[in-house]
């Protein structure tokens, strides 16, 4: 069936559509022909004339930065003029693209009644049907079944959801998405996909809305007829706002199109482009986020009303759920070429991180698009990965610092690059398998880095210096002890007597303030020639305050109670603003508990040393999400196994050997706690 619009033509120079034509009506739309293809005209009222397009790209279309204005990578043969105006039929030679165009042979306007006859004024006698050329699609076979078999294997390892997961298609005429769908569906016959998702352009946003709803529905059609669920992600050139163009998309059209289809399987507020979906049988939570506006002056972010739908959403997302979060652009500038800055992103990352340090809370990472180029940042408490480009394209430029971009070629396996994501959120797990250009990649949170009593491995431990010294290493939080003395202040100190880390002598709890702060606490690492002083828990976190570190304070109450410990040092967190970053942690539990009576949202955790049965249930029983085992105690894998699947955080002390990192890194831990800050910092990197 033919489309055409009265009043335009096509430009015998370039091939181009010229508007403000009367006299003629012409197709926009670039149809396909193989040789022998006939078109009949019907009505001799009326003279034809075509004008083809051969299958040759341009280099300078996927080897440069470029965008052709009419999303159109055939190339015109300069085979339309006013000579080949005919009332014969039209026999194609060659397999090609081509347009049509009429005229009147009485010479009056073409009017658009004329147009809605073409189908009556033209046929199209086909050498094969539009079935039969879909599937001459190309797909590569050995790329197929590699890419089945590395999930398959994958597949093994527990609960899993499997997606075909692509981005920044960018469908241009003789560009390679049929080719891209066929591979996609050859894969999801042999291993069934959960769903598919794309993170943005699905079109190059240049053209009119109606050819832009046209070839965005004709993406999604195809993509759903692979399977569905289908997840969209908006990006910048799906706005229909690139270079200016004047017909983009409002919020309602862009939900007509890219949103409106899914409702039956996702949540969202009204027509908003963002939205989420629960997978409630392996408990993982999936946002999607909207991250342009042209209208803004900072284009590129995200407005404040979907930062606050991602808190609410954030806040209900039922305990022991995993989120995985999906947006066209990154969160940061300094993962966007494009973007000196992001509108929102920083407040995003706040409310995502805040989540993500309370305890039994994982967010396994941020996956964007936009950047047409691969990069794993983890820089910040989860990580924010980017994913290739799925149009046939290589420029090295414009991709931002770090970042990794394929070769790609046409007719090769290298023209396709999407991947299998594999999410095993037991496990905490993301494997990226790579389809055509590119490596497969295995993304988990990063395990963090608690200094234990400050870097104490080189620095007298508990000391302002030691904590100075973590932060300089690059630890991700310290861990403290916190005891009362004689006359009821809050000091940091592990053992109830002072003989061992200071040239003192006697009980804290027998001690005042000012009777402790005479003694040099530098007895476990007297290379340290200046006094050090016991410090209070207030100098403590006056000192950290601007290293945004996690202080994990351990209240050191299984010997002496220290009556109204817990209240003090709830207190004190509150008045120094330190309520999202503080967890609270003892040996005695019943002090952890009692933490919770001063704080219901405060974040704490069980400490303990010996074998303790059904670890997991134990601590969700209390309502507790996060358990700190001496690392002897983590030899019990299955006991930790069920930690990481019921979401419960596992803080492991005192890490010091390279050997034991590395174990607990590849067991999933969320926490080392260690003397040697900087060790584990490299290991963890490795």
């Amino acid at each position: 069936m033919f489309e055409v619009e009265s009043g335009i033509v096509i430009d015998a120079e370039n091939g181009r559509i010229k508007t403000e034509e009367p006299f003629f009506m012409a197709s926009r739309i670039l149809y396909r022909a193989k040789a022998g293809d006939r078109i009949e005209l019907n009505d001799k009222a009326f003279l034809l004339a075509v004008a083809t397009y051969g299958t040759t790209v341009r280099d300078e279309y996927m080897y440069t930065y470029m965008y052709e204005e009419e999303q159109n990578w055939s190339c015109y043969q300069g085979d339309f003029t006013e000579e080949h105006f005919s009332r014969e039929d039209y026999v194609f030679a060659e397999d090609c693209y081509f347009r049509i165009c009429l005229k009147k042979q009485d010479g009056n306007w073409c009017i658009p009644t004329d147009a809605e006859r073409v189908n009556e004024i033209l046929s199209f006698h086909f050498v094969q049907s539009v079935e039969a050329e879909r599937n001459n699609a190309v797909y590569f076979e050995t790329e197929v079944q590699k890419t089945a078999d590395t999930v398959t294997e994958k597949l093994k390892d527990g609960k899993s959801l499997v997606f075909a997961l692509l981005s920044d298609s960018h469908y241009v005429t003789n560009g390679r998405w049929a080719d891209t769908v066929r591979n996609i569906g050859e894969v999801h016959k042999k291993i069934g996909f959960d769903g598919i998702i794309h993170l943005g352009d699905l079109q190059d946003g240049m053209l009119d809305k109606k050819m832009c709803r046209r070839i965005a529905s004709d993406c999604i059609a195809d993509m759903r007829s692979i399977c569905e669920p289908v997840y969209l992600a908006i990006g910048n050139h799906d706005t229909n706002y690139f270079r200016g163009n004047p017909a983009w998309l409002t919020e309602e059209e862009q939900y007509g199109i890219y949103g409106r289809y899914n409702d039956r399987y996702v949540k969202r507020d009204g027509v908003e482009a963002w939205y989420y979906v629960d997978y409630e049988h392996v408990g993982l939570r999936m946002l999607f986020l909207s991250s342009f506006n042209h209208r803004e002056e900072l284009r590129y972010g995200f407005p404040m009303e979907e930062v606050c739908w991602v808190e609410r959403v954030l806040a209900s997302t039922p305990d022991g759920y995993k989120v995985l979060v999906f947006s066209h652009d990154a969160p940061l500038a300094r993962l966007d070429y494009w973007a000196s800055e992001i509108r929102n992103g920083e407040r995003l990352m706040q409310v995502l991180e805040a989540y993500n340090n309370r305890p039994g809370k994982t967010i396994l990472g941020i996956i964007h698009g936009h950047t047409h180029a691969d990069y794993v940042y983890r820089e910040r408490s989860f990580p924010i990965i980017s994913i290739g480009c799925s149009k046939c394209e290589y420029f090295p430029d414009k991709k931002p610092e770090g970042a990794t971009r394929y070769m790609r070629k046409l007719n090769d396996v290298t023209q396709e690059l999407w991947d299998v994501l594999v999410v095993m959120p037991e496990k905490k797990t993301l494997e990226f398998v790579r389809f055509g250009a590119g490596e497969d990649r295995t993304v988990k949170p990063k395990t963090k880095v608690w200094a234990h009593r400050g870097a104490s491995g080189y620095a007298p431990e508990n000391t302002l210096e030691a904590f100075q010294l973590a932060a300089e290493m690059g630890a991700d939080g310290v861990e403290l002890d916190v005891q009362l003395t004689k006359d009821g202040e809050i000091v940091v100190v592990h053992d109830e007597r002072i003989d061992r880390v200071s040239d003192g002598s006697g009980e804290i709890r027998s001690l005042t303030l000012e009777e402790l702060k005479q003694f040099n606490f530098n007895k476990t690492h007297p290379e340290y020639a200046q006094v050090c002083r016991i410090p209070t828990l207030r100098e403590v976190l006056e000192t950290l305050r601007d290293t945004g570190l996690t202080v994990n304070i351990e209240l050191k109450t299984g010997i002496f109670f220290y009556e109204g410990i817990e209240e003090k040092v709830v207190a004190l967190v509150h008045e120094m603003g330190y309520e999202k970053r503080v967890l609270y942690s003892s040996f005695n539990h019943k002090s952890v508990l009692k933490v919770r009576q001063y704080c219901p949202d405060a974040q704490v955790a069980f400490l303990y040393s010996h074998e303790l049965a059904n670890v997991a249930d134990y601590a969700l029983l209390n309502d507790v999400y996060a358990v700190n085992p001496s690392v002897l105690c983590t030899c019990y894998e299955q006991e930790m196994a069920e930690c990481l699947r019921k979401n419960v955080d596992i803080n492991v002390w005192t890490v010091d050997w390279e050997a034991e990192m590395r174990h607990l890194v590849k067991l999933g831990v969320n926490s080392l706690i260690t003397n040697y800050p900087d060790r584990a910092r490299a290991v963890v990197e490795e």
